[in-house]
């Protein structure tokens, strides 16, 4: 089972990179920023994928359909979830949503939460000292409730007996620090996604602020990575490839 996380970059090339993820024969494609509530994008992706896939975009105000689901299979349920309102300040608008879809394929239910959470509260900049440190900023707060209510649908797709394995995915504009990463001198933020993760008990691949999860039912089998800025790939986002299995039994 092939997913494919694809930032967009509000439309840079969009028609050639879904053409491209197409053409990768993908079970499942996380699109993200791709309109920012200033242009509806959606036709351009149903006209690439349909009807093979459905597209899975509710309408819900502003950025909500900046992080469309495309999927192989009976769609059970879905539902677009304000995870964050705007905090008004001039530049920092920070008003998100969270995309829940609940489908069935190969006769196994799978809940896909898909975001763009847009925290910017690291310093991103290579060359500082404080390179991967917190920022004490408006967005902060905003943020950490933001993640605590991801987490919280996560964990009851979890409890769900019905449910077979989760799937999480987004741009979280989080870069990943502590031990194992490039940035191993910086302890990692209790609301980053990779310490939700952790507790989630998933496991989860990265292209720099752009995360793909999944649950313990679901094993990897193979990831790629497709650079920014390539024949393949004109968003400034890195592209991920995953393929997962299910686990023949499952996993208590």
């Amino acid at each position: 089972m092939r997913d494919i996380v694809a930032p967009q970059k509000v439309g840079v090339g969009l028609e050639k990179n879904l053409a491209h993820i197409r053409d990768e024969h993908p079970h499942g494609v996380a699109l993200t920023e791709l309109d920012l509530g200033k242009r509806d994008y959606i036709p351009v992706v149903r006209k690439v994928f349909r009807p093979q896939f459905e597209v899975i975009a509710p309408d819900k105000g502003q950025h909500s359909r900046e992080i469309a689901v495309v999927v192989k299979g009976k769609v059970l349920s879905n539902e677009t979830i304000q995870i964050s309102k705007d905090i008004g300040d001039a530049g920092v608008g920070n008003d998100r949503w969270v995309n829940r879809v609940k489908y069935k394929r190969w006769g196994r239910t799978y809940v896909w939460l898909h975001t763009h959470v847009d925290a910017v509260i690291q310093d991103h900049e290579p060359r500082s000292k404080d390179f991967g440190k917190m920022l004490d900023n408006a967005r902060t707060l905003v943020t950490a409730k933001a993640m605590e209510t991801i987490e919280g649908l996560a964990r009851e797709a979890l409890r769900d007996p019905k449910v077979f394995a989760i799937k999480i995915s987004g741009d979280f504009n989080y870069l990943p620090v502590g031990k194992g990463t490039t940035i191993p001198q910086v302890q990692p933020w209790e609301f980053s996604p990779q310490e939700m993760f952790r507790r989630l008990g998933m496991q989860w691949v990265n292209s720099r602020v752009v995360y793909y999860a999944w649950s313990k039912n679901l094993r990897k089998r193979r990831v790629k990575q497709v650079p920014p800025h390539s024949r393949t790939n004109l968003s400034d986002h890195g592209r991920i490839v995953v393929d997962v299995l299910p686990r023949l039994h499952r996993r208590k």
